[in-house]
C-alpha cells in the first residue's frame, strides 16, 4: 500500500516493494510490527474505582497483563491486596500523570484516599 513516497508494509509479501535506499529501516519496522502484534493483545478496557466511605477502593475482578492508573484527586495511595489494607504508608500515586502497574488482575489493587474520589484504570489483556 503506497502513501506518497512511503511504502507501508502490512504483509510480508510486500517486501518486494522495499526501496533499496531504506531497506534496512523498512525491514526493522516490519519486524517490530510483527513482534508487537504477536506479543500484544488487542483486548483492553477502562475501569473507574470509587474510594468508599472507609477510605478504601478496590479494583474490580478484571484479568489483565498490565494497567495504567491515573487520578486527578487530592492524595491517593495504592497498595496490593497481598499487603493488606492500604494506608498513608502505601505508595503515593502521582497526581495528573500515569503510573503503569504490572498486575494479573485489577482486584489485586487497593486504593486509599478521600471517600468519593475516583481512580481511573486503563488495562490490557
Amino acid at each position: 500500500m503506497a502513501s506518497g513516497n512511503r511504502v507501508i508494509l502490512t504483509d510480508p509479501k510486500t517486501l518486494a516493494d522495499i526501496n533499496p535506499a531504506i531497506e534496512e529501516t523498512q525491514q526493522e519496522l516490519l519486524a517490530e510490527v510483527q513482534e508487537s502484534t504477536s506479543k500484544n493483545s488487542l483486548v483492553w478496557g477502562t475501569k473507574r474505582v470509587t474510594i468508599q466511605g472507609d477510605s478504601i477502593g478496590t479494583g474490580p475482578d478484571q484479568s489483565c497483563r498490565t494497567c495504567v492508573v491515573s487520578h486527578t484527586n487530592t492524595t491517593v495511595y495504592v497498595g496490593s491486596s497481598d499487603d493488606g489494607v492500604p494506608s498513608a504508608l502505601s505508595f503515593l500515586l502521582p497526581t495528573d500523570t500515569y503510573l503503569e502497574i504490572p498486575v494479573r488482575n485489577l482486584n489485586k489493587l487497593r486504593f486509599f484516599g478521600t471517600a468519593g474520589e475516583f481512580v481511573h484504570i486503563l488495562w490490557r489483556d
